[in-house]
């Protein structure tokens, strides 16, 4: 069956097909919906949850590779939407959440009592796990295959699929056990098969099959459009960081020098700095951070702006560019598992002044795909050619000041550090399990907790992780699910406290991006391996510009004046001004078009003016062109 999911995607993926759909939703719906009532804890909830992951299903169908274990894709992506789906209801209530419901199909009361302990844990306890080895759990215990079938879908034979099961077992043992649950293998995995699967309301089937064949959720209420938004950012930067990590421990168990030269550099040896540029309008409010910069040809490239990533990688659509390739390597990530090609570095600039960069870049088929992930998750219009990584960065002093939109290269030797805020020195350390030298960390965190180190990470568009397990001492989480979880509204650095923070926590590490970072006037001084921090706002960042053209649109809307749609028409305009462009766009629930509107005025002060509205499917094709207003 493993096999047939993947035909089924395919399937809907080339032609579109409902009954294709209809057949992995009433195959994996309780799944889904089990391992979001587990995270939650509310059963309304969990089914809003699992609506979104069908419908990140559905939009993500083409892009999933062949080999994938569709169940285990799914478990992940419900534990994204959930996590994402509770910081949303953490920041609306800012109140005791509901205590966790108790488990009906317990099949004694000794079992009960020992899966009300385990059952807690169980999702971080199984996302603790490697990917082969969550999997095998998954299709074992929650699927109820055998261990022949769980052989074959992970490309294993019976035994090596036998030894798989048994060691994920001794893992989540010893994951249970250092929370205070003591339990053997067997015991663990009669749990799991007896209680981890829910039956979802029949009603659900039909109704998330008709939601994601109406355009692939658009006419899904606004609270799961959200959802789904919130978790498309995460996974995107789960799959980037994860892509990253791999390739990079390959590189060092093979003996290239690669982290101890990765990561600070003295001041770049040019004469000249770059100038200042201007940042991409959504820097800062959800967007990436992305700069254009040109090859040696001409050829310009946008790159996102990554100090989370260790090295510089480039479109594989560029390889004809850059010459005979170098060597290669490997990288593993939730788009899949590729080999990635080394070039010679090509000279790359930024206006008319030449970077100074590593000696080698990597060409990488899932730029593209993070290309288009990005489309649809902020404003960006335009491919993502690359990533611009540590390798060219760690020769710079480079402030990020979000108040004016300008990305500035200075002379760390001859600023008035005063005005940079607090500094926040780097660690350097070969010492940290997953990510050592190369990556640019704090020794504070948002959470308190000692101990637990920060990564700064511009190539996070959102305010941050935490660790599981510093997640749960920030909410208090308790592991009595009579008693509920207490959350704390704020978070705490260098003295300064954060209200109202979107902290994910399944995270890889701590780590705080760029939402976060838009708050103060950032100055990464790599040469001399501190980062500074300057206060300028209390809040999030907030694009006026943006969010006066969305008021005016929403004006005309609640006025019955906007083209396409009346009074009694319910929906949203989604998001702010594209760049540069001044498009928005409009969702209506009920209907699978998209609604989009130009719009523009002659002076900051000046009145809005709607210049254009048309409307278009799901694949930007045209339905019907408004009158002009």
């Amino acid at each position: 069956m493993m096999s047939d999911d993947m035909n089924l995607v395919r399937e809907y993926a080339q032609s579109n097909s409902e009954q294709a759909f209809a057949t992995l939703v009433s195959r994996h719906l309780n799944l889904v919906y089990s391992v979001a009532l587990r995270q939650v804890r509310d059963p309304h909830l969990a089914e809003e949850i699992t609506q979104a992951v069908f419908i990140i299903l559905a939009r993500k169908a083409s892009s999933l590779g062949p080999r994938t274990i569709l169940s285990g894709w799914l478990c992940r992506t419900a534990r994204y939407v959930s996590a994402n789906a509770l910081t949303v209801q953490r920041r609306r209530q800012r109140r005791e959440q509901e205590a966790y419901m108790e488990m009906e199909s317990a099949s004694n009361e000794q079992g009960f009592d020992a899966w009300s302990h385990i059952a807690p844990h169980l999702e971080d306890a199984l996302n603790s796990l490697r990917e082969k080895e969550h999997n095998a759990i998954v299709l074992r215990f929650m699927e109820g295959k055998d261990l022949k079938e769980v052989g074959m879908a992970l490309g294993t034979g019976e035994d090596a699929a036998r030894m798989r099961v048994n060691r994920a077992l001794e893992n989540m043992r010893k994951y249970f056990a250092r929370r205070g649950v003591t339990s053997t293998t067997s015991i663990i995995a009669g749990l799991i098969a007896a209680n981890s699967v829910q039956s979802a309301a029949p009603e659900m089937a039909p109704s998330v099959t008709a939601v994601v064949a109406a355009a692939k959720g658009a006419n899904a209420g606004a609270s799961t459009l959200a959802l789904v938004k919130g978790a498309l950012k995460t996974m995107v930067w789960h799959k980037m960081k994860i892509s990253v990590i791999t390739g990079a421990t390959v590189l060092f168990m093979a003996g290239i020098p690669f982290f101890a030269t990765a990561f600070f550099a003295p001041a770049a040896t040019t004469t000249q700095l770059p100038a200042d540029i201007s940042m991409n309008r959504g820097a800062g409010t959800g967007d990436a951070l992305l700069v254009t910069a040109r090859l040696e040809n001409g050829r310009e490239l946008l790159l996102l702006v990554d100090i989370g990533d260790p090295y510089t990688q480039f479109d594989s659509s560029l390889a004809p560019l850059l010459g005979k390739p170098r060597g290669f390597t490997w990288s593993s990530s939730t788009y899949g598992r590729e080999t990635t090609r080394r070039y010679k570095t090509p000279k790359l600039y930024l206006g008319d002044t030449p970077l100074e960069m590593g000696d080698w870049v990597e060409t990488s088929t899932q730029i593209k795909l993070i290309s288009n992930d990005l489309s649809r998750i902020t404003h960006t219009n335009r491919q993502v050619m690359g990533i611009l990584g540590m390798d060219c960065l760690k020769h710079y002093c480079i402030q990020l000041d979000f108040t004016t939109g300008k990305m500035r290269f200075l002379d760390p030797n001859h600023s008035n550090k005063a005005d940079w805020g607090k500094a926040f020195p780097l660690i350097t350390s070969f010492s940290w399990t997953l990510f050592g030298s190369g990556y640019p960390f704090i020794r504070e965190n948002l959470a308190g907790v000692k101990g637990q180190v920060t990564l700064i990470d511009t190539g996070c568009n959102f305010d941050g992780f935490l660790l599981p397990k510093v997640y749960r001492q920030w909410t208090n989480h308790v592991a009595s699910p009579a008693r509920g979880q207490t959350h704390s509204p704020n978070c705490t650095l260098g003295g300064e406290n954060y209200p109202d923070l979107t902290l994910h926590g399944d995270g890889v590490c701590n780590a705080v991006g760029l939402t976060f970072l838009s708050r103060h006037l950032v100055t990464f001084d790599f040469p001399n391996r501190t980062v500074y921090l300057k206060r300028t706002s209390v809040g999030p960042l907030v694009d006026e510009e943006s969010e006066a053209a969305v008021k005016f649109v929403e004006g005309l809307r609640d006025k019955g004046q906007l083209p396409g749609w009346t009074k009694l028409d319910r929906g949203q305009i989604i998001g702010s001004v594209y760049l540069v462009s001044g498009i928005l766009e409009g969702y209506k629930i009920g209907d699978s078009a998209m609604y989009h509107y130009a719009v523009a005025r002659a002076s900051k002060d000046g009145p809005w003016k709607l210049q254009r509205a048309w409307r278009t499917d799901r694949s930007d094709h045209l339905i019907e062109e408004f009158p002009a207003p």
